[in-house]
């Protein structure tokens, strides 16, 4: 039971990486293509969330919870 919980939280997390990717690389290529808004709408709130939870997770390691 707890082993099929670890393989889904990992499925997950590759899943979340993939798109995470795909959206950033489809922002790039909106910006690059000179499709300024639509390319900073994709692309930051991708930006935002990753460093967020970078920081998050860092602060949290820090703190040793």
């Amino acid at each position: 039971m707890v082993e099929a919980g670890v393989k889904n939280q990992s499925r997950g997390q590759i899943v979340a990486a993939t798109l995470a990717i795909i959206v950033s690389l489809g922002g790039i290529i909106l910006l690059a293509t000179g499709h300024n808004i639509a390319g900073l709408v994709a692309l930051l709130p991708n930006l935002v969330g990753l460093v967020g939870l970078f920081l998050y997770n860092s602060a949290k390691n820090f703190s040793g919870g």
